[in-house]
C-alpha cells in the first residue's frame, strides 16, 4: 500500500472569457508541528501572459462599513476571481493519499 500523502496541489480553472485561474495549496507546519494550510490565487487574461497573485487581505476597513459595501467592495481580491468552493476543494486533497488523484 503506498502511504504518500498529498502535500502540495494546485489546480488551473479555465473560465469561459479564456482567463485561467490558479488555485495552490500547500501543508504547513507552525510552531509546535502545529499542522496549517496555506492557500494562494494566481490569475491571468489568457495563456500567454504571467501570472498574477490575487491578494487575499481585505481591501476595506471592514469593522467600519456596511455590509452591502464590504461584499462589493472591501472583500480579498482573490474572491473577486474564485468561490470559496473553489478553494475548498483543492483544499481538501491536503493530506489525502496521492492515489485519490
Amino acid at each position: 500500500m503506498n502511504s504518500k500523502l498529498i502535500t502540495k496541489i494546485s489546480q488551473v480553472i479555465q473560465r469561459d472569457n479564456g482567463s485561467q485561474i490558479k488555485i495552490a495549496a500547500t501543508e504547513m507546519y507552525g510552531s509546535g508541528l502545529e499542522k496549517s494550510i496555506d492557500f494562494f490565487v494566481l490569475q491571468r487574461n489568457n495563456k500567454l501572459e504571467n501570472w498574477r497573485l490575487l491578494g487575499n487581505q481585505p481591501r476595506l476597513n471592514y469593522k467600519n462599513v456596511s455590509l452591502d459595501r464590504y461584499i462589493k467592495k472591501g472583500r480579498a481580491e482573490y474572491l473577486d476571481y474564485v468561490s470559496h468552493g473553489e478553494v475548498l476543494k483543492v483544499i481538501s486533497y491536503i493530506g489525502k493519499p496521492l492515489s485519490c488523484l
